[in-house]
């Protein structure tokens, strides 16, 4: 999922998390080998924030993610990236946060 920039402000809000830039060097190998995504690099790997539905939410309630880790550093210099099969990290949050 690629976020808005309200979404990208609002993920910053809540998680205290910068998105790979847009146009960072890195970003087209990226979408190359993940797709179209706003991307998220920490010391544990690579993540993206996926659509969520909360259980008995509306939708009227507004839009909602979960964090995805989609890959994971190899090597002691955290280098390059292993892709894994996508794990939920934490719990499903607003992507629109009223101002």
């Amino acid at each position: 999922m690629k976020l808005t920039e309200k979404q990208i402000d609002s993920v910053r809000k809540q998680l205290s998390v910068e998105p790979v830039e847009g146009d960072h060097p890195v970003q087209q190998e990226l979408e190359t080998a993940f797709g179209e995504h706003t991307f998220y690099a920490d010391p544990n790997g690579l993540h993206i924030i996926e659509k969520a539905e909360p259980a008995g939410a509306g939708p009227d309630q507004g839009v909602f993610g979960i964090i995805m880790q989609i890959a994971i550093w190899e090597g002691e210099a955290q280098e390059s990236l292993q892709s894994i099969d996508p794990q939920q990290i934490g719990d499903i949050f607003p992507l629109e946060l009223e101002d």
